[in-house]
C-alpha cells in the first residue's frame, strides 16, 4: 500500500470538487494568475510598455476518491469508477462549471486537461488531475435604432442619379 502525502488545510466545510463531484481529498493544487504587458518598439530600437492585461485564471487540482470514504459510510456502488464516468462526462459535454478549491472557489471553469492513471498501488481509489481555465461568455444584446433621414436637396429619383449617354463624337487630339 503507498503512503500518498496529502494536507490537511482545510477551511470552512472542507468541501471541495468539480460541480456537483465532491473529492475525498486534495493532494495539491495550483493557481495561475498570468498578465500580458504590451510592448511597442519605437524609433531608437527599444520597447516601450503601455498596457497589462490579465489573462484568464488557470489551475491545476490533484484528487483522490476513494471507495471507502468517511464521508459516505454505506458502500452502495463503485464510488471511484462512479467519480470517473462523472468526471469524463463533465469533459466530453464541455460544460462550464464551479471549481471547489481549498484557496479559492473559482465559477466558469472548463477542464483542459485530466490526465487519470492507475496503478498497482490505486486499489480502490482514483487519483486525478484536473487542469482547469476560467471562461468568460458574452452575449450579444440586440437593440433597435430609429433614424431620421433627412432629404432636403437631395433627388432620390434613380433615374436622375445615372448620367444620360451622350455621344461625343469623334474627337481629335490637339
Amino acid at each position: 500500500m503507498a503512503i500518498v502525502p496529502a494536507s490537511l488545510f482545510f477551511k470552512g466545510l472542507g468541501i471541495y470538487g468539480a460541480g456537483e463531484i465532491s473529492f475525498d481529498l486534495v493532494l495539491s493544487e495550483n493557481h495561475n494568475f498570468d498578465s500580458e504587458v504590451t510592448t511597442h518598439p519605437v524609433e531608437d530600437g527599444s520597447e516601450i510598455s503601455d498596457h497589462i492585461q490579465n489573462e484568464l485564471i488557470k489551475g491545476d487540482i490533484t484528487g483522490l476518491i476513494t471507495n471507502y470514504s468517511i464521508n459516505t459510510p454505506l458502500i452502495t456502488s463503485n464510488r471511484a469508477e462512479d467519480t470517473f464516468n462523472a468526471l469524463v462526462e463533465l469533459w466530453e459535454s464541455k460544460t462550464l462549471f464551479t471549481m471547489y478549491t481549498i484557496l479559492n472557489v473559482y465559477d466558469n471553469v472548463a477542464i483542459t486537461s485530466m490526465p487519470i492513471t492507475l496503478d498497482e498501488n490505486s486499489a480502490d481509489s482514483l487519483i486525478f488531475q484536473i487542469s482547469f481555465r476560467e471562461v468568460k461568455v458574452v452575449t450579444l444584446q440586440e437593440i433597435e435604432v430609429e433614424v431620421d433621414v433627412k432629404t432636403d436637396g437631395v433627388d432620390t429619383n434613380a433615374k436622375r442619379q445615372v448620367a444620360k449617354e451622350h455621344n461625343a463624337g469623334r474627337t481629335v487630339a490637339l
